[in-house]
């Protein structure tokens, strides 16, 4: 097992095995590992280095900040936050190679 981040959120439409949720005001896609219905919470884990990020807005995008980046001998593990969301990336460049001064999106 590795490293994920949990949201948990509500079910918002189901297309298929896909499932749409809303976690933390955040609207994620996502596959569905069970049969959902609407309303029904669920918690969504997004694997580490899954997660991307940028220093410019866009579809997708969550303003964030960065509050902590580890190196941990082969990668470098990046937490940002944004209120009470707090979400990790894995990433194996040195963060400040690729972040801009003017804030990140995730």
């Amino acid at each position: 097992m590795g490293a994920n981040n949990r949201l948990d959120g509500v079910v918002t439409a189901i297309n298929g095995n896909r499932a749409e949720i809303v976690a933390n005001g955040i609207h994620l896609v996502g596959s569905a590992q069970q049969e959902l219905t609407v309303g029904a919470k669920v918690t969504a884990l997004v694997r580490l280095e899954r997660v991307t990020w940028s220093g410019e807005d866009g579809p997708g995008r969550i303003a964030m900040t960065c509050v902590e980046s580890l190196f941990l001998g082969d990668r470098h593990e990046v937490i940002f936050e944004s209120n009470d969301l707090t979400i990790r990336t894995g990433t194996p460049f040195r963060p400040a190679d690729t972040m801009s001064s003017s804030g990140s999106r995730i």
